[in-house]
């Protein structure tokens, strides 16, 4: 990087210390967002050692950034779109904390998956006695998800999730696929050569993790 600095780059460095009260902002107030949005992006600007090889020059995602998040209408939309930004560094080690990582009304499914050719195979059950309810299998193949395909799902997340490469990608988006806002979700499933919809009724977080057998 062509911008020198004393400041010592280890665990713990906060690169918007200066910023007053970035932690506690007013998410009302657009001088405090937009402060926010040029903090982040000036240290990205400035820091990020792989600022040359992202997919999209950092000045055109300012340029996109701004409007939205001086269009937020409260600290949940910012949020979103900070989590936006933050994607456009091409960075499997980038996140954008802000918020809990998931909303308390969150429900999940009781096993693990991987996208394979667009479609998501249980690969490791989580929730035995949800699973066993519901005749989930290693092994079953998932196609759709409240009537939306894999690849629907995910393409809708990836201006929501950061990763360097594709196989990064496809393997943090089963987190955001596999996880739903209503307890009741619908799934499309192929088993034996056969297309099977049901309806299952998933759980918090600790209930949908936890093996009893």
């Amino acid at each position: 990087n062509r911008y020198q600095s004393n400041e010592e780059f280890e665990p713990g460095f906060d690169g918007l210390k200066n910023s007053k009260n970035y932690s506690d902002l007013d998410y009302n107030n657009k001088d405090s967002i937009i402060l926010m949005v040029f903090a982040y992006w000036n240290l990205v600007e400035y820091y990020f050692p792989y600022k040359y090889v992202m997919d999209q020059k950092w000045d055109k995602t300012l340029e996109e950034i701004l409007p939205l998040a001086v269009a937020a209408k409260n600290k949940k939309d910012f949020l979103l779109t900070m989590k936006k930004m933050t994607t456009k560094i091409n960075d499997s080690h980038g996140y954008f904390f802000g918020a809990s990582k998931w909303p308390a009304e969150s429900r999940f499914f009781p096993a693990n998956c991987k996208i394979i050719d667009n479609e998501m195979v249980v690969i490791e059950i989580v929730g035995d006695s949800l699973a066993q309810a519901d005749n989930i299998k290693i092994g079953d193949v998932i196609t759709k998800i409240n009537d939306k395909t894999i690849k629907e799902h995910i393409e809708e997340n990836r201006d929501l999730i950061c990763a360097s490469n594709e196989a990064s990608y496809l393997d943090r988006v089963v987190k955001a696929i596999l996880v739903s806002d209503s307890e009741n979700v619908k799934l499309e499933f192929l088993k034996d050569g056969k297309y099977e919809t049901k309806s299952m009724n998933w759980f918090d977080y600790h209930d949908s993790h936890q093996n009893e057998f």
